[in-house]
This record gives C-alpha cells, sequence and structure tokens, in this order.
C-alpha cells in the first residue's frame, strides 16, 4: 500500500479515532459539541434552518445556515427529506469483540489484517492498540433483525453457531470476551442527498455493507468534499451542498455496488468457492490490490 499508494494502510479503534476527533473539536472555540441530543425534526425559513432538538428529554431549538445529517443508517434527518423507505436487510448479521492480544497466536498480532472465507461466513481480525487487543469481527448468515448495534451475544450461541469452523478461525470466533452483534443492512444508492440548505453525510447518505472497509472512511472523504465546498462560497451554503452531492454521488454509489457484490462472492457456497480461490490465488496480492487502485488512489 505504500509504495503504490504513498501511504500506509492503517486499522484504528474506534474510541481512538473518536478521541482524535474529539480532541480537534475542543481546540477550535467554534464548535459547540452537544451529546446525548436527537434532532427530532427541522424547518427551512428566510433565515436559514431551525432544527428541534431534543436533550435529555428537553426541546430546544437550534439554528444555523445549514443542517448536515450524520445519523447514521436509520437517519431522522433522511425520512424528513422525503425517504421514508426502511435499509435493505441483507440477511447476515456481524459479531464483533476486542480481545486480549494473549489468546491468539504471535503471528497474528502482526500488522496485517487477516480475512478467512468461508461457506455463507467470513472472519476478519487485526491487531489495535499497539498489539495490546485484537479486533475480530465474524459475520454470519442470520434472520435475526434489529435497529441496534449493542445486542449482547450469548456465549452458548455463540460456541454452537461456531463449531463447523476450521480449528484456527475458531479460535477467534470462540475468544473470551464481550461480544456484541448487530444486524447488517446498506441501501440502494441515491442521487438525491439534500434539498435547500439541508444535505446529508456519511452512513446517512450512503450506507453500504462493510465488506470493502469503506464505510467510515466514505464519511471522512466527504467531510473533506464538504469543507471545500462551504469554504469555496461561504455565502452560498445551498449552492455548496449541491456541489457537495455532485462530487461525492458517483463514487459512493460505486462503492456501495461493489460492497454488494463482494458480500456474493465471500459467501459463495461449493464449488464456486473453490473457483473463487484459485482465481485468487492466480492473480496474486499486487494484481489483486490493483482491482482497488480506484479507491485507494482517490483526492479530495
Amino acid at each position: 500500500m505504500l509504495a503504490r499508494y504513498g501511504a500506509p494502510y492503517w486499522v484504528i479503534h474506534r474510541a481512538d479515532l473518536q478521541k482524535v476527533l474529539l480532541e480537534a473539536v475542543a481546540a477550535e472555540p467554534r464548535i459547540t459539541l452537544t451529546l446525548s441530543a436527537r434532532v427530532d425534526d427541522f424547518t427551512l425559513d428566510a433565515t436559514g434552518v431551525r432544527a428541534r432538538v431534543n436533550c435529555g428529554g428537553a426541546d430546544a431549538e437550534h439554528r444555523g445556515s445549514a443542517l448536515i445529517g450524520a445519523d447514521g443508517l436509520w437517519s431522522t434527518i433522511r425520512a424528513r427529506l422525503g425517504d421514508s423507505k426502511s435499509p435493505r436487510l441483507s440477511g447476515r448479521s456481524a459479531w464483533r469483540t476486542v480481545a486480549r492480544a494473549e489468546v491468539v497466536e504471535p503471528q497474528y498480532l502482526e500488522p496485517v489484517v487477516n480475512l478467512w472465507l468461508g461457506t455463507g461466513w467470513h472472519l476478519v481480525h487485526y491487531p489495535i492498540r499497539a498489539k495490546a487487543a485484537v479486533n475480530i469481527v465474524w459475520v454470519i448468515r442470520d434472520t435475526w433483525e434489529s435497529t441496534t448495534w449493542t445486542t449482547h451475544v450469548d456465549r452458548s450461541d455463540l460456541l454452537a453457531r461456531s463449531s463447523h469452523l476450521p480449528r484456527q478461525a475458531a479460535i477467534f470466533a470462540q475468544a473470551t470476551g464481550d461480544w456484541q452483534k448487530w444486524t447488517l443492512c446498506d441501501r440502494a444508492p441515491s442521487w438525491s442527498w439534500g434539498n435547500g440548505l439541508v444535505s446529508l453525510i456519511g452512513d446517512a447518505a450512503h450506507p453500504m455493507l462493510p465488506f470493502l472497509a469503506q464505510g467510515a472512511a466514505m464519511a471522512i472523504e466527504d467531510a473533506a468534499v464538504l469543507a471545500r465546498e462551504l469554504s469555496r462560497s461561504p455565502v452560498d451554503p445551498a449552492g455548496s451542498l449541491r456541489r457537495y452531492e455532485q462530487a461525492r454521488q458517483t463514487r459512493t454509489a460505486r462503492i456501495q455496488r461493489a460492497a454488494r457484490r463482494n458480500d456474493f462472492t465471500y459467501h459463495l457456497r461449493e464449488p464456486a468457492a473453490s473457483i473463487r480461490d484459485t482465481i485468487l490465488r492466480a492473480l496474486g496480492g499486487e494484481r489483486l490490490l490493483a482491482q482497488h487502485d480506484w479507491i485507494y488512489q482517490w483526492r479530495p
């Protein structure tokens, strides 16, 4: 990655990334951070946007020159803009934990993302926090549905579902830790993210399956382009929002579709799975990576 794109491939604990962002927010006096707040509605008028915000059970009104909905897959702002359709269920759930480093073999503490593919499942793991811990995500076929992503996994269910896995994959799937699970959903690409002084960003605009590891990356790219457009024309926020949307929609739609294709490819049954594996071996690392140049060579 470093030789090909001029930057390394980094993995990071989500809380560590949030800490970096929080420190940047604290250093900027023009930012006010309000926690435990939910935007329930908004209205547009001649002076800008008025948002009704619920903070700990009490309603308050906030005014601004624009409103950016960054409220994720089940976005209230998206629904208020007219898209009230529910996200598409993928028929899979992701089970995840952060395990102590000592539960895995030393070879798996190298700074490498490991991906195991099986019939109807795949498992990803990689070291985080200077090799002190390992992030483990196990994706399985599942009819369970939930809108939260903090549902506790019962240990007996974990052991029963992982009993058929190959030995090394089972070691990770059965690792001790607080296992959580969440339903995997996405939406079809949309070409209408906003209206007037309101727009969407990240999963609110283009939720995608995690099979390209690009969900958070696309939100960060969105933010870079949005900041650029707003700074270029601060007196015309509505025009800036439309230019931001136009700059981002084609790319994010392509990644949404590619993630869906990986859903199909990762979870093939035999004999198609063996054909896939043969093709991957024949391609080799360099040519396989070259297929993703369009993702990693992007610049704002």
